[in-house]
């Protein structure tokens, strides 16, 4: 929840550094409605304290003013935590996160593995895996809906993804049943649903992972995302990759990770940028950054990155964005060779 106590401090020190600036302004003002007022010869006494009472009136409004925009600009930084609640997003007074929605994610991990289609040399392929395992709250859920979108994918297209559950990982501490349905795809992602029955009841607790699979997820080089950028695939995109995942429900435990294929090296660090309808959320990005770790693994010679965040922030989106590699490095990393750096130039159109 919002700590109220910083926020209004922050808000009272900024609006009292503005108050020095309005004094001066409005002093002025009063000055000029003083001198207005003596030409319709108004006793100099009531000049004067009509223009004592129009500098406070203006004074306060300004105040208050200046005081509602910052209050309102910390709150953004600092994230609404509730979705769907209003313009304020602040819960009534007694109003409890967990009056608000049926259930809660106790963990909530995603996992991808990117790896080499032989056959294509233009893309990485992605496996990977979602793991939940979720509290029932205060209303009965027959059903959680879930998403999988690709992120960054080439050109938005979804032929060839394939989802599907593992019921193997199936479990429930009242014995019920959990079924797994998938939809049809989307330009969005791919739809799915895992239903209970019976609805999960308030404390029960569920596990259940899903898997998934593209076989052109990205492109492994920063000349192709370039080339993707000029074309105008991603016409506004940072030179990034990335794979992403909104927090929609509350959450105690959120784990995301992606594992890179055998010789594949990242030349730069990696970065977390959390966002809420596409703006960067700084307070939020610095927080998952300090949780974002990188491993290297010496037995394929490739790079791990992991995120490991407790409480993550509701309706905001945590993105894991790395820049890829040039051509040449991968090719010092072992992971391509020159015949296929050929053709990767050949097919964006030009040659080094």
């Amino acid at each position: 929840m919002y700590n109220v106590g910083e926020i209004a401090k922050a808000v009272m020190l900024s609006s009292l550094k503005s108050a020095y600036t309005m004094v001066g302004n409005f002093f002025g003002g009063g000055v000029v409605i003083l001198v207005f007022l003596l030409q319709f010869n108004v006793s100099l006494e009531k000049s004067l304290l009509y223009g004592l009472l129009g500098f406070i009136l203006f004074f306060l409004i300004t105040f208050i003013v200046k005081f509602s925009i910052k209050a309102n600009q910390i709150l953004e930084i600092q994230n609404a935590k509730i979705e769907d609640l209003g313009k304020s997003q602040l819960l009534p007074n007694g109003v409890d996160i967990d009056d608000i929605y049926p259930f809660r994610y106790l963990h909530y991990e995603v996992n991808r593995n990117l790896f080499v289609i032989n056959e294509d040399a233009e893309h990485l392929a992605s496996s990977g895996e979602l793991i939940c395992k979720v509290v029932g709250g205060k209303y009965s859920v027959s059903h959680i809906p879930h998403t999988m979108s690709t992120g960054k994918l080439n050109l938005k297209r979804y032929e060839g993804i394939k989802v599907w559950a593992d019921e193997s990982s199936f479990k429930r501490t009242t014995g019920g049943r959990i079924t797994f349905e998938n939809f049809k795809s989307s330009g969005e992602g791919v739809h799915t649903q895992v239903n209970f029955m019976p609805a999960l009841a308030e404390g029960e607790i569920a596990e259940y992972k899903i898997r998934w699979e593209y076989p052109k997820s990205k492109v492994f080089s920063i000349e192709q995302f370039n080339y993707l950028r000029l074309t105008g695939v991603f016409p506004n995109s940072k030179v990034t990759e990335s794979f992403s995942r909104q927090v929609s429900v509350p959450c105690d435990k959120f784990i995301c990770a992606v594992k890179f294929p055998s010789n594949y090296r990242l030349t730069s660090a990696p970065e977390m940028i959390v966002k809420k309808r596409a703006q960067d959320i700084r307070i939020e990005s610095t927080r998952a950054n300090s949780k974002l770790s990188t491993f290297y693994n010496s037995q394929n010679n490739s790079d791990q990155i992991i995120l490991d965040l407790e409480n993550p922030i509701l309706n905001l989106s945590y993105g894991i964005h790395w820049i890829p590699p040039t051509l040449d490095s991968l090719k010092d990393a072992g992971f391509i060779d020159e015949e296929k750096i050929d053709l990767i130039r050949k097919s964006i159109g030009h040659s080094q």
